[in-house]
């Protein structure tokens, strides 16, 4: 059986807040995503960086899917990051499609587990 990984990939410009503002809106929104990680999408692998010099967060997510062309993995892990963005008091009112891969992986063990 051939198994996909999906990621989702997200930069957002956050303005109006100090350098520290913008690393503690990406502890807490690391620890939305860490929490909103497995589910019935199995959603994993979350990360999030700052860039305090250009006031950008990054945020990335990944869920195993069988298929590739599931949109499934795809709209749970772009759900789970607009979630964490406003569980951090972060609006999303110019939220558009995110960078998206989706690869193939040799482990097929990936899927039953």
């Amino acid at each position: 059986m051939t198994a996909y990984v999906v990621r989702v990939e997200g930069v957002f410009l956050l303005r109006g807040c100090s350098s520290d503002e913008l690393h503690s809106i990406g502890e807490r929104v690391m620890s939305e995503l860490l929490t909103l990680e497995g589910g019935a999408h199995r959603l994993t692998d979350s990360g999030v960086w700052t860039d305090s010099e250009q006031m950008l967060l990054g945020l990335e997510m990944s869920a195993p899917t069988s298929d590739d062309v599931d949109l499934l993995p795809e709209l749970a892990i772009e759900s789970a990051m607009r979630t964490a963005l406003h569980a951090a008091d972060v609006g999303t009112p110019e939220w558009r499609r995110r960078a998206v891969s989706r690869d193939e992986v040799e482990e097929p063990d990936l899927l039953s587990a």
